[in-house]
């Protein structure tokens, strides 16, 4: 059967293909190299679908089933995805910055160095899911759950949290001029690849910083920005003492 994707704007036709299913004529269009940009695709099943590297730049998922589909790589710029549900999609290294996941199911999905820069993810699920290494630069995520999630690496830098569940110690990081820094949701401290207490960090910076190359003035700045991370840490995380 002929099925077309229309844009959401004016009803124009962005493909056309003859297709046993929407999910098969989306998969062509990609394949094809077609923009789906401002494509209606509300509530549309794509379950499973192949959607790496399509441009989705303000299409309308809204309620779109998108579990387990493959969009890494795409853009979703200012896309609505209002109610999606997108468990356990790979999602790495997708730009959604803008894009609107509020109430979406993102439970378990793959957001490695995806891109959500002020998008919004209230009350959206994002229990279990790897967010390591994503900008998260003012998203909103008022509400949103963040139970287990991977947050290692992560840029949240002026984003809302408030009332976000999940995170029992609000995460802190710098980025240092050798390596970032970063509180873990245990109370550790990450630089590097090493993980350690505050108080291992004081007694083996030193040690560490030497095995990594560090110069003795470079040792010396991360132990400033051990001592800045430890008192800031200890201002948020009221609820839970710091581990020592």
């Amino acid at each position: 059967m002929r099925i077309e994707i229309k844009s959401r704007w004016n009803g124009s036709v962005l493909f056309s293909a003859e297709a046993g299913s929407l999910k098969e004529a989306v998969e062509l269009a990609i394949k094809s190299g077609a923009s789906l940009r401002s494509a209606i695709l509300r509530s549309a099943d794509l379950s499973w679908a192949d959607l790496s590297l399509a441009n989705l730049i303000l299409a309308n998922l809204i309620s779109a089933d998108l579990r387990s589909a493959d969009l890494r790589s795409a853009d979703l710029r200012s896309a609505d995805l209002r109610s999606a549900d997108l468990r356990s999609a790979d999602l790495s290294s997708a730009n959604l910055s803008l894009a609107n996941l509020s109430f979406a199911n993102l439970s378990l999905a793959d957001l490695r160095s995806a891109d959500l820069r002020s998008a919004n993810l209230s009350s959206a699920d994002l229990s279990s899911a790897n967010l390591s290494l994503a900008n998260l630069r003012s998203a909103d995520l008022r509400s949103a759950d963040l139970s287990s999630a991977n947050l290692s690496s992560a840029d949240l830098s002026w984003a809302d949290l408030s009332s976000a569940k999940g995170i029992e110690n609000f995460p802190i990081s710098i980025m240092g001029h050798k390596h970032s820094m970063f509180t873990t949701q245990d109370g550790k401290l990450q630089i590097g690849c090493h993980i350690k207490t505050f108080d291992e960090w004081r007694e083996q910076a030193k040690a560490i910083g030497a095995n990594e190359d560090y110069s003795p003035i470079d040792v010396e700045i991360y132990k400033l920005h051990i001592e800045h991370i430890a008192k800031v840490s200890q201002l948020l995380w009221s609820k839970k003492k710091v581990v020592a």
